[in-house]
């Protein structure tokens, strides 16, 4: 499938639908460089007054360190009900957008009976991160609000497919995908909007050392730095009879 994106930072299809539970998490659910797979803390009851006068469980010591199977303990939460989701609904495939200034939005097949489910999922995740969150509905798109009514998430249907952003403006302008033909894969990618990202990753990977890989600043800023006069990438892979074929373009100055 084929949709237009002028302008965007990076944009493509990908036809493993596989991978959508993950990417939309890291995306837009919990845009966190780690998620954990059991983010919900277990609860337990309250101490004794009496009985716990010699240790105060009300109270964290800095200078001991957290047990690390304690984390056994912790609880998937409405992750489970996601996985299930993926599973009973697979997709066949999912388009994304990266805006220069950051706005994400990612679009893929969704059966119209299943929007509500969707929905309730994307709003159970909101809670978990930012307490009571309350859905309204601008125009054609279903916004998930938290706090002051501000904007975590939003989900527009186009045709037989759904759109996922940031806000209900984020998603104003965008169409269903249209058939490509033969283009089973494609992606593209504006590399002068890749650099100027270069101060905001190195900051957040820290400084380099020999004992660290740092994902970003190391591989992709040292990729760029070999290719200096190429501005942009644009991938194709098409199905031919004896297989697939993959185009790959170098844009330059």
């Amino acid at each position: 499938m084929a949709f237009d994106a002028p302008g965007a930072a990076a944009s493509g299809w990908e036809a493993d639908g596989s991978t959508l539970g993950a990417a939309l998490r890291a995306g837009l659910l919990e845009p966190i460089p780690v998620p954990s797979d059991r983010p919900v803390p277990p609860l337990s009851a309250l101490p004794a007054t009496a009985a716990q006068a010699a240790q105060d469980r009300y109270l964290e010591n800095l200078e001991r360190p957290v047990a690390r199977n304690a984390s056994a303990a912790w609880e998937e939460g409405e992750l489970a009900q996601w996985r299930a989701l993926w599973r009973d609904a697979p997709v066949a495939g999912w388009g994304y957008v990266v805006e220069p200034d950051g706005v994400r939005r990612v679009v893929f097949p969704w059966p119209a009976e299943r929007d509500d489910e969707l929905v309730r999922l994307c709003q159970a995740t909101v809670e978990r991160r930012a307490g009571r969150a309350t859905v309204s509905t601008v125009g054609a798109t279903r916004q998930i609000n938290v706090g002051p009514d501000l904007p975590a998430l939003a989900v527009r249907r186009t045709g037989g497919y759904v759109w996922i952003g940031t806000s209900a403006r984020d998603l104003e302008r965008v169409a269903a995908p249209r058939p490509a033909g033969d283009v089973v894969r494609w992606a593209r990618a504006d590399l002068r909007a890749l650099r100027g990202e270069a101060g905001r990753w190195e900051k957040a990977e820290g400084p380099a050392a020999p004992e660290q890989t740092r994902p970003l600043s190391d591989r992709v800023l040292g990729l760029l730095g070999w290719i200096p006069n190429t501005t942009s990438i644009s991938v194709e892979r098409k199905r031919t009879s004896g297989g697939w074929s993959e185009t790959l373009v170098f844009g330059t100055r």
